[in-house]
């Protein structure tokens, strides 16, 4: 980290930074808060190691930014770069703000209208064409691969002499979503999904600051930016901000239904759309080995917890995808 800090002090406007303390929020990032006399600033550190792809990023920031969209933009160096890199890491400096963060059970009907409305705003900004090329698209499935990987997760979870409830419930989702990737006749190839919107990648309620109001005042971590049917990423923040403890709670249904109206009112959503988008997060949700992935073979404990809704998803989705797309569609009307 002193290189890393060394570094700071060369390429910015600071005296004396300092490390304060590792954010322990954040899945896959290792982001931290610094301090220069008295002043906070926030460094994120990128997980990628691509200049390319760290240029588009940034490049996306701006777009949306220019578009009006709250995007915290990071603080230039003295040369006027958005980053710069470090023991063959990237590294941005942000200005630290002081956010609410409103976690999705505590997701009320204002908040959750205005993380829909933003949602709008961001994908009507390339509503005629993405505003330029990008890398990343929506990915492909590859069911052999899925199979190779779910089988050596389960042979890493036979060799336990104790298994822990982690285990166990990680053990009967692999073998859940094994037997529903066999038995799914949705042919994604035919499902003519287009990447056509420039998306934030990663929208849900974590990576938003609320004001005092519960109205969305910033959005941040676009890493995962790209291009997509702008549907998709609805759906899959849809899924996320409003069933975190389930699929059985009525006033989630009620919670999903207000947020794809309130989409909709902005920029309208076509039922075709809405299926054939569902349909692809249900095929990619049951080839998605993520959590256990990151558990068993990287050791990253903090995603252990999505396992138990996950698994709940995951039955849910088998018996009542249909009916789901239904009531989304009706919401839509």
């Amino acid at each position: 980290m002193e290189k890393v800090l060394a570094k700071i002090s060369k390429e910015y406007e600071v005296e004396k930074i300092s490390l304060l303390h590792r954010v322990d929020i954040g899945y896959l990032s290792n982001n931290y808060i610094l301090e220069d006399n008295n002043q906070k600033y926030f460094l994120k550190q990128y997980r990628y190691k691509d200049l390319d792809r760290i240029k588009e990023v940034h490049r996306v920031k701006l777009f949306f930014a220019d578009g009006g969209i709250p995007i915290i933009l990071p603080i230039k160096t003295k040369e006027g770069n958005y980053f710069f890199i470090s023991d063959d890491f990237y590294y941005s400096l942000f200005p630290f703000i002081d956010g609410k963060i409103i976690e999705r059970k505590d997701l009320s009907i204002t908040s959750l209208t205005s993380i829909a409305e933003t949602l709008a705003k961001i994908h009507l900004l390339s509503k005629d064409g993405p505003p330029f090329d990008i890398s990343k698209q929506l990915k492909t499935l590859d069911t052999e691969a899925f199979f190779e990987k779910a089988d050596h997760l389960l042979k890493i979870i036979s060799k336990k002499s104790l298994k822990t409830e982690f285990d166990l419930l990680s053990e009967e989702n692999i073998r859940l979503k094994m037997k529903l990737v066999e038995k799914n006749k949705i042919n994604w190839e035919h499902l003519n999904l287009k990447d056509d919107h420039l998306i934030h990648g990663d929208y849900h309620n974590s990576n938003l600051f609320f004001d005092d109001n519960d109205q969305v005042k910033y959005v941040f971590d676009l890493e995962k930016t790209k291009l997509a049917p702008r549907t998709n990423e609805v759906l899959r923040s849809v899924v996320f901000c409003c069933f975190d403890d389930g699929y059985t709670n009525r006033d989630n249904f009620e919670k999903a239904k207000l947020y794809i109206k309130r989409y909709h009112t902005i920029y309208p959503l076509d039922k075709n759309e809405i299926e054939s988008n569902m349909q692809y997060f249900y095929i990619n949700r049951i080839h998605n080995l993520w959590v256990e992935e990151e558990h068993y073979l990287k050791g990253n404990k903090k995603v252990d917890h999505f396992m138990q809704n996950r698994l709940k998803g995951n039955r849910y989705f088998d018996q009542n995808l249909g009916v789901f797309i239904n009531i989304l569609q009706k919401a839509a009307s």
